[in-house]
């Protein structure tokens, strides 16, 4: 939601989720101008604040309707809120632009970079994204404006080759690289080197550590430029250190310094591998004052704001681990209550590995591993009731004919799943080729199951998919978004079906953290808090 104040007025933009609210309030519907209006009175401001404080806070100036008007003739296939947002981009010169995932963020930011070159703002445009999606981004310049970008890839030989026809006066002057590439120094000396350009920051938090090497070279780039547009469906998924990162890139935002003093709460913990205490975020403070300044160049809107969308209807299946899960588990309990100095990270993924499959603790290297395989080797090898694939088999039935996208953390597992299937794979070891030509057979073909692991997590439309299965459980709250943005998106027309699976063992714990945690995702919220959490219960529950 977003309020503008002029001449006695209040007018609010995107409201749609709260229109019966507005009415109330005394608000008329503008269709002409497409907002909400009524006479100016601060009882019915204030009150407005109370609906969704993080976002009405953030006051903004209307968008330039002469320019929203300019975009939209010469992007006619844009909708209204992606002409609004290109258009305070484009005003702001350097924006953040958080839409909820599958709102069509790359389209805004594709307007606002062939608007600066059309208007000879700029000579070239440079996008930063996940090597993943790189032909993707490519592919939509191509479906909106038949214009073809350069991607960045290959050996030194081959990126000069690129670079020089990106020179090229006849060439569209795009560019489409992953952020690895910038470590790679002739790829900087060239981006340095051009005469005058925009960035565009795909998935944003990539350069959320300030003491690397990449937010350094971000910075220096960003630095010699004033049009830098920031992209991120789950702006607050991660900690508040990496929400100030892509507002200091953008504008300077605050020293860390000041950051720290104003906004962390931190305490000086002393670790037996460290020589000096560190210092650890346990907290922040003043977060209404922090978004409000980050609001002066950032924008979120939800689907809910723009459009009344199908229904999207979440399942959690509670399912029953077989005995010899259960068994292996009070075996790992008693393992952990007569040892020291297990490391916690690997009882939690043999944990989650015996809730999928206990079969894959075979192939495992890992000394506990092996001591559990030891102990039930027989049962292991005998192991073939798999409660979670037997649910997975009852929802493919119950939707016979949809397509189905599966989500699992362990590449391991999703193998396991696609051989039982006979179902498309994609992990992080596809290769972009192979994976793209994967996405276009279970878009295209007769194919109705594609597994995944969080490869697939970001930066894909899979709107011909009608379910989400989470086989297993994600620690992050941002994890569960994003996996499920992947099928619900600002153009669905169906309605869509998410299920989770929650092992009766330790990911049942996991889950009731989880389901308190995603209320607060639209505050900011710190991953690594979530992630401690669990790490306490899961040891309150195994001692």
């Amino acid at each position: 939601m977003l309020l503008e104040f002029k001449d006695g007025f209040i007018y609010v933009y995107d409201g749609y989720e709260y229109k019966e609210h507005l009415k109330l309030l005394g608000f008329w519907w503008n269709s002409e101008q497409k907002r909400w209006e009524r006479f100016y009175d601060d009882v019915v401001v204030q009150h407005l604040k109370r609906f969704n404080p993080y976002i009405v806070n953030h006051i903004k100036k209307q968008a330039d309707q002469t320019l929203v008007e300019e975009l939209r003739q010469m992007y006619p296939f844009a909708m209204e809120h992606q002409l609004v947002g290109t258009a305070l981009a484009i005003q702001n010169k350097s924006f953040l632009i958080g839409d909820e995932p599958g709102v069509g963020k790359t389209l805004q930011a594709i307007m606002y970079i062939d608007y600066l070159l059309a208007k000879g703002a700029i000579s070239h445009g440079i996008i930063f994204c996940p090597s993943s999606i790189k032909r993707q981004w490519r592919d939509e310049f191509y479906k909106f404006l038949k214009v073809s970008p350069f991607i960045v890839e290959g050996d030194r030989q081959l990126r000069r080759l690129i670079f020089t026809q990106a020179l090229r006066k006849t060439s569209y002057p795009v560019l489409i690289l992953n952020y690895e590439l910038l470590l790679r120094e002739d790829v900087f000396n060239f981006l340095s080197s051009l005469e005058s350009y925009a960035l565009v920051f795909d998935e944003a938090s990539r350069f959320k550590n300030k003491d690397s090497k990449t937010f350094k070279l971000v910075q220096a780039l960003a630095n010699k430029t004033e049009y830098k547009l920031a992209l991120t469906g789950t702006p607050v998924e991660n900690h508040l250190a990496e929400f100030w990162a892509v507002g200091f890139i953008l504008k300077g935002f605050m020293d860390y310094k000041e950051f720290e003093e104003k906004h962390l709460i931190v305490q000086k913990v002393q670790y037996a591998n460290t020589a000096f205490p560190v210092k650890k975020i346990i907290g922040y403070k003043n977060l209404r004052s922090f978004l409000f300044r980050i609001g002066e160049f950032y924008i979120r809107r939800k689907k809910s704001d723009i459009k009344e969308l199908p229904a999207l209807t979440e399942y959690v299946r509670f399912i029953e681990l077989a005995p010899l899960q259960k068994q292996m588990e009070e075996y790992l309990k008693e393992r952990i209550a007569s040892a020291k100095g297990l490391n916690l990270e690997s009882i939690i993924t043999l944990l989650r590995v015996i809730n999928d499959d206990p079969r894959l603790l075979l192939a495992s290297q890992s000394e506990i591993a092996q001591a559990i395989v030891e102990r039930f080797k027989h049962e292991i090898e005998r192991f073939k009731a798999n409660p979670k694939l037997d649910e997975l088999q009852s929802i493919v039935e119950e939707h016979e004919g949809k397509k189905i996208l599966v989500f699992t953390s362990f590449a391991k597992v999703a193998q396991l799943i696609a051989n039982e299937f006979k179902a498309l794979m994609i992990t992080g070891s596809t290769d972009e080729k192979t994976r793209a030509k994967i996405i276009w057979e279970f878009k295209k073909r007769d194919s109705n199951i594609l597994v995944s692991t969080d490869a697939l997590t970001y930066g894909v439309s899979l709107d011909e998919a009608d379910i989400v299965v989470h086989f297993d459980i994600p620690w992050s709250v941002g994890k569960i978004v994003q996996r499920t943005e992947r099928i619900y998106r600002i153009t669905t027309s169906r309605n869509k079906w998410v299920y989770f699976f929650v092992g009766s063992g330790i990911e049942s714990k996991v889950w009731e953290i989880l389901q308190k945690k995603r209320t607060l995702f639209n505050q900011v919220v710190e991953g690594d808090v979530v992630d401690e959490e669990i790490k306490s219960a899961l040891l309150r529950v195994l001692k």
